[in-house]
């Protein structure tokens, strides 16, 4: 990750089956992203014929290292 940081990368998103499908596979696989630092964002709809889409996000960084600031978001 500290190479995708370097290079300038902010965010990272990543797409799994939602929780509007249950599924305990893929709540598995929810919770490994929790683990590393994704948060849910949305779920949406028609991405993937009758299959929820979960979008779920990490913020790496900014450019040149600066922090975020809360009156940013």
């Amino acid at each position: 990750m500290a190479d995708l940081i370097r290079g300038g990368v902010e965010l990272l998103q990543v797409k799994t089956l939602g929780p509007a499908r249950p599924d305990a596979g893929y709540e598995r696989t929810r919770r490994f992203y929790r683990r590393l630092g994704f948060q849910p964002l949305e779920e949406i709809h028609g991405l993937w014929p009758e299959n929820p889409c979960l979008i779920m996000v990490k913020v790496l960084g900014r450019p040149g290292g600066q922090p975020l600031h809360a009156d940013c978001l």
